[in-house]
């Protein structure tokens, strides 16, 4: 007989974002200026805000992600996420996509809007 044990992470929702959590590393590896970093991250933070409260009111959101993205894809869920890659928590979106939600950390967002309203009136 064999008996074999596996160790399975799994990440998690832990909450809202945690606007304390230092934003800062977020572009540290860009090949940009200080200020062009410093504005890149302002806007991102801003945008996360924005779409938390939004999110948090019930209303359904659709997110651009990415720079050069032309998807707009319904987000499920945001906040303090510690799955893969880091397993630490980290101010996070989940969007559905082709295969299913994903979560994306430390994400690159491009703008929002207001989902819109399908065939059934959702």
């Amino acid at each position: 007989m064999r008996a074999k044990q596996v160790t399975q992470y799994e990440g998690e929702l832990l909450g809202p974002i945690d606007w304390s959590h230092n934003f800062s590393d977020w572009f540290d590896s860009w090949c940009v200026s200080e200020t062009t970093r410093r504005d890149m991250l302002f806007e991102q933070i801003e945008l996360l805000w924005q779409i938390e409260r939004a999110h948090l009111k019930g209303e359904r959101i659709e997110v651009l992600t990415g720079f050069g993205s032309d998807y707009w894809y319904p987000l499920l869920g945001i906040g303090m996420y510690d799955g893969w890659p880091w397993w630490k928590p980290m101010p996070s979106i989940c969007v559905y996509r082709v295969l299913g939600a994903e979560w994306h950390q430390k994400p690159k967002i491009s703008a929002w809007r207001p989902a819109p309203r399908t065939a059934r009136g959702e």
